[in-house]
């Protein structure tokens, strides 16, 4: 069939993405709240259902990305988008028979956590398939959709929340209407028609020796996902623990604090926007470092509230604005080396790194939110906050200087 042309391609991508993701944390979100109003269940079970939400698809995302790699990344994203939709169906069905309680929701989350995995992996393998000579623009406005979605699906999730039913019937619908723009879209995939699902499936193991030799002979993928790694065990435990605790000690409201955390993602918005109205992928990693040393820096002035007397409204106004601005700049800084992994690695290998990536980020950040969780059990947020600032601080002046980064440098300098 003939191909479409790129921005087709990707206004479609854009849209199935837009729809699916907003109204499947749309549902999460809605359920949590209606399981919160009916049964008033405490935070814990708001943990356990967004825990569900993200353990099973992290796990199950370096398997995904193998199939990627050898199988039709368009008919993987097809068919999960089909069987969310009769899924979501299936779930009505068992929360009318009275499945509704914390638990339930928790195995809905997990199964809609798995599915996504089969959704949002082959998709972050096939952007130079879909945009063509505009993926990393296609990159950023993915990065877009996803702060958009973050931003509109809890405040959606709670005005439907009443209405249980309704939810499962905008899930569902946005499933099957997304899986539709899917196959409305037309590009090249470089697979071998003969390999079938089943065959791809025992490939499993193969396919990822061939990830470890790849990155062994690639010692720069090596070297970013460390970073990513690195970056990813501190950066979500700043937001999700640092955060509430200088709300504590300062006296700031619940809603106030919901407000400062969700405008991260404000950041992150502004900051694809720009990156998708210019070309600037190749100097974002290239000052990958300096953006890193100025978010680490950037940190120092959180302290101001313990020098400076601010009202309420005012710590609320310097919060808001410290947390666009770091949004941003993280997002500048993670989009370089993302724009990188999507754009220059080989199709063959693409889906089992970027999976990869995924599952261990995903792990990670986890792990972080339980280290700083007990830390601040002993320690005042503002030594944990001065830490994390000098960590990073650290590692990014010994990793800008290693061999392998200098040499990356040249190489890009030069293609």
């Amino acid at each position: 069939m003939k191909n479409r042309s790129a921005i087709t391609n990707s206004i479609l991508a854009t849209m199935s993405y837009l729809i699916s993701v907003t109204f499947t944390m749309t549902f999460i979100y809605g359920l949590i709240f209606y399981n919160r109003a009916t049964s008033g269940q405490s935070t814990a079970a708001w943990s356990i259902i967004m825990a569900s939400f993200i353990l099973p698809g992290a796990l199950a995302n370096i398997f995904v990305g193998v199939l990627s790699d050898i199988y039709s990344k368009k008919r993987l994203m097809m068919w999960s988008e089909i069987i969310g939709g009769v899924a979501t169906l299936l779930f009505l069905y068992l929360f009318s028979m009275g499945f509704e309680g914390t638990a339930s929701i928790s195995f809905y989350a997990a199964a809609f956590s798995m599915i996504f995995a089969f959704y949002e992996v082959p998709l972050d393998a096939s952007m130079v398939n879909i945009g063509k000579e505009k993926a990393n623009k296609l990159v950023s406005i993915i990065w877009l959709s996803r702060a958009v979605c973050y931003l509109i699906a809890p405040v959606l999730g709670k005005i439907l929340s009443p209405y249980p039913n309704l939810l499962f019937y905008l899930n569902a619908s946005s499933f099957l209407i997304s899986g539709l723009l899917h196959w409305l879209s037309r590009y090249e995939e470089k697979i071998n028609s003969s390999t079938s699902l089943s065959k791809a499936i025992t490939s499993v193991g193969t396919e990822l020796k061939s990830l470890t030799d790849y990155i062994k002979s690639k010692q720069i993928i090596g070297f970013l996902l460390i970073l990513n790694l690195a970056i990813a065990l501190v950066y979500m435990p700043v937001f999700n623990s640092i955060i509430p605790d200088i709300g504590k000690e300062l006296s700031l409201s619940d809603t106030t604090l919901s407000f400062i955390e969700s405008s991260s993602w404000l950041g992150v918005s502004l900051a694809a926007i720009v990156v998708t109205l210019t070309n600037m992928s190749g100097f974002l990693l290239r000052n990958l470092f300096n953006t890193l040393k100025l978010q680490s820096l950037f940190f120092f002035v959180w302290f101001a509230p313990l020098f400076v007397e601010m009202t309420a409204y005012q710590m609320s106004i310097f919060y808001i604005a410290l947390v666009v601005i770091d949004g941003a700049v993280n997002t500048l800084q993670s989009l370089g080396a993302l724009t990188y992994f999507q754009v220059k690695i080989p199709e063959e290998i693409r889906g089992k790194l970027l999976g990869t990536m995924r599952t261990v980020m995903k792990i990670t950040a986890p792990l972080g939110l339980f280290i700083y969780g007990i830390a601040l059990e002993y320690l005042p947020w503002y030594s944990m906050l001065l830490v994390t600032t000098l960590v990073m601080i650290s590692i990014s002046f010994i990793m800008e200087r290693t061999k392998t980064f200098k040499d990356f440098m040249e190489d890009m300098e030069l293609t």
